[in-house]
């Protein structure tokens, strides 16, 4: 939209031409990103929706870390996140720490995705993100459910040690709304829980939570 305000000699011949150069010089800048950074752009909502339609669309095959630090997104921009990362197998990891507008609903959005829609990703971090003690319990649940399907898959596949087990790290940390309650329901979760193939890391400060789910 922004190319068609511009004036050219011959529009009508000329601004396809622009269009393709642009798009090919965009595929391939983007093709080869293994890692993506768009920290402190106060970003909303609209700039990661289009973001995630180009990852999930097949357009960063190479890309394993995404950075949004210190912008302005809520739960519309988590639920595309979420939806690319589904389409999009070999993203890792996703840093959204200081996004303080994500709130609750964002976290259960992304956790449900990663612990109950098999999504690959590692890491998520959500420090200081508006997280309380509500998504501490939305959270407890999600745990306790990917234990439960993990021994399902180990059971179906009659114990082989073949099966790989998944490591996933969730920070939570400088979230002051979580209080003790909320730590105690994630430390409920983790002890439940008893599957020898997957962990879960979850980061909280060291003199309130700090466990290893084995």
């Amino acid at each position: 939209q922004k190319l068609e305000r511009l004036k050219f000699t011959n529009a009508q011949q000329d601004l396809p031409l622009v269009l393709e150069l642009y798009r090919k010089e965009f595929t391939q800048h983007f093709a080869q990103q293994e890692r993506l950074s768009y920290n402190k752009l106060e970003w909303g909502n609209e700039p990661v929706e289009f973001l995630s339609q180009v990852i999930g669309g097949g357009h960063c095959p190479e890309l394993t870390s995404l950075e949004l630090k210190e912008n302005r997104l809520r739960v519309a921009a988590c639920q595309a996140l979420a939806s690319c990362q589904l389409n999009h197998c070999n993203l890792l990891s996703i840093d959204l720490n200081g996004n303080e507008t994500i709130g609750d609903q964002g976290l259960d959005i992304l956790c449900t995705m990663i612990l109950r829609h098999g999504s690959p990703l590692r890491f998520l971090g959500l420090d200081q993100c508006g997280i309380s003690d509500t998504g501490c319990a939305t959270l407890a649940c999600d745990i306790v459910a990917f234990d439960a399907a993990s021994l399902e898959k180990k059971i179906a596949n009659d114990n082989e040690t073949v099966m790989k087990g998944r490591k996933i790290h969730i920070g939570l940390d400088s979230n002051p709304n979580i209080s003790r309650q909320g730590d105690e329901w994630l430390k409920k979760a983790m002890e439940q829980c008893s599957s020898p193939n997957d962990c879960i890391h979850i980061d909280r400060p060291s003199d309130r939570l700090k466990l290893l789910l084995r």
